[in-house]
């Protein structure tokens, strides 16, 4: 009886241990036909908005972030722009920043703006949800960005001109003080070509704008690359009529073959 009971268990551990050797084959063969891989990241052409944060509350109606290429982005809020370079560790984002508007605004947004570089220039961990949300997160505080735009409308807006289309090609500039408009609502058009400043008056009819009475200051600039965009700028709103289109923050401007897209600021 002694004998038998033995032979069982010897039968039963001998089976236990060809099975695990089965397994750590198998197991084995797997890994090295799919080797585990850091993900991707794809951030070239992100353009968000914050819209939640958790451990601090935002003085900003909006703040958004956007990745112009795999090395440089640019976040605001309500007050100044703010523009640097990042890399990524893992799910580390590194971001130094380099440059940035002089707005003078409230305490409040001011102290918000030091408060954004400063979380930004923290290493904060990020991540990415199956929505398209991105998450950033420092040891105090959680911000979420999306791309959730609400419809927009152009009058009224800021908008900051990031990109200078010439026939079939698109260029992007790195100017010390990008180009901006605004339609406001008595009908007139304010204009900052980043060197000069000046006005007109604008209607607009389904996906046309028509820009009339147009004067500007004559300020001459030293350096080239500003005084070539504002020759550009100037050129696209000389267009009796203009073409529009809007996609969530993105504002596209044509004068024929000649155009621009800027985004809200």
């Amino acid at each position: 009886m002694i004998l038998l009971i033995n032979t069982i268990l010897f039968a039963c551990f001998e089976g236990t241990q060809d099975s695990s050797a089965e397994d750590t084959s198998s197991e084995a063969t797997d890994s090295s036909e799919q080797p585990e891989d850091l993900p991707a990241y794809d951030f070239v052409g992100l353009d968000l908005i914050l819209t939640d944060a958790q451990g601090y509350e935002p003085v900003s109606e909006r703040i958004s972030i956007a990745f112009s290429s795999d090395e440089a982005f640019d976040f605001s809020g309500d007050c100044n722009l703010f523009t640097g370079e990042y890399t990524v560790d893992e799910d580390i984002f590194n971001g130094i920043v380099m440059t940035r508007t002089e707005m003078g605004c409230s305490d409040e947004l001011m102290t918000e703006d030091d408060w954004l570089v400063s979380f930004f220039d923290g290493s904060p961990t990020f991540s990415f949800s199956e929505d398209g949300s991105m998450t950033f997160q420092s040891s105090d505080a959680t911000l979420t960005f999306s791309n959730e735009y609400p419809n927009i409308n152009l009058v009224g807006i800021l908008w900051e001109v990031d990109g200078y289309i010439n026939g079939d090609s698109a260029s992007a500039w790195n100017l010390e003080t990008n180009p901006s408009f605004t339609f406001l609502d008595d009908g007139t058009i304010e204009l900052n070509t980043g060197c000069n400043s000046g006005t007109g008056q604008y209607t607009f009819e389904d996906a046309e704008i028509s820009v009339t009475n147009q004067s500007y200051t004559l300020m001459s600039c030293d350096d080239p690359d500003i005084m070539e965009m504002e020759e550009h700028v100037i050129n696209v709103f000389s267009g009796s009529t203009l073409s529009f289109s809007i996609d969530q923050n993105r504002l596209t401007l044509m004068n024929g073959g000649v155009g621009l897209t800027a985004v809200r600021r």
